[in-house]
């Protein structure tokens, strides 16, 4: 069980010690291997993808040959704020709330991949300090955000799943992922999208 006190310390270390580097060329003539981005103090870092890239479609997330069509699949990032509910009168507010999430997504979503035409499921995680958020209709502004970056029709969505946690609390924590260390370092409310591939459709 770790305090966000702790995560903040040792992310921002984390953070600090990384360092830019420029996407490998591949031999293919006018390839590039896949590249993960973050976000990092609203400037973003890319790092050169493992050689092993192709064989992490399930644990790594990236899909492809590294030449054509390579999609970054599971994919996660944060976006600052409380989330803005589908049900708000205030329109203006909503289609401004989108636009803030699907830059979030730009950040991190590597330029030259192309949506995923796979099924997907979308899991919102929104971590608050004070005021616990209505989640049960944050999930579609955000799905229609991601919409020609992350996939091509929210059609492909076939589960979604909303959650919210106090920032305050423990958490235990296996396999954290750059983009959610980044949202431990916000130092205000933040929500984590993260998008997998969909399976076990057989369960009900």
């Amino acid at each position: 069980m770790i305090s966000f006190s702790v995560f903040r310390l040792a992310f921002w270390n984390l953070n600090l010690a990384t360092q830019k580097r420029r996407p490998k060329k591949s031999k293919r003539a006018g390839c590039q291997q896949p590249t993960t981005a973050f976000a990092q103090n609203n400037r973003s870092t890319v790092g050169s993808a493992d050689s092993s890239y192709s064989k992490l479609r399930r644990d790594g997330g990236i899909i492809g040959d590294g030449c054509s069509g390579e999609i970054m699949i599971p994919f996660d990032f944060v976006v600052e704020g409380p989330p803005v509910s589908q049900q708000t009168r205030n329109r203006a507010r909503l289609r401004a709330w989108k636009q803030t999430v699907a830059q979030a997504a730009r950040n991190y979503w590597p330029a030259a991949d192309a949506p995923s035409v796979e099924e997907l499921t979308i899991i919102v995680t929104t971590f608050y300090e004070l005021a616990a958020p209505d989640v049960d209709n944050i999930v579609k502004p955000i799905q229609d955000a991601l919409i020609g970056i992350v996939y091509n029709d929210d059609s492909q969505i076939t589960d979604a799943l909303t959650r919210k946690r106090n920032i305050a609390g423990s958490f235990k924590v296996k396999g954290l992922s750059r983009a959610l260390a980044d949202g431990f370092v916000m130092n205000r409310d933040f929500v984590h999208v993260k998008v997998v591939l969909s399976d076990n459709f057989e369960e009900i």
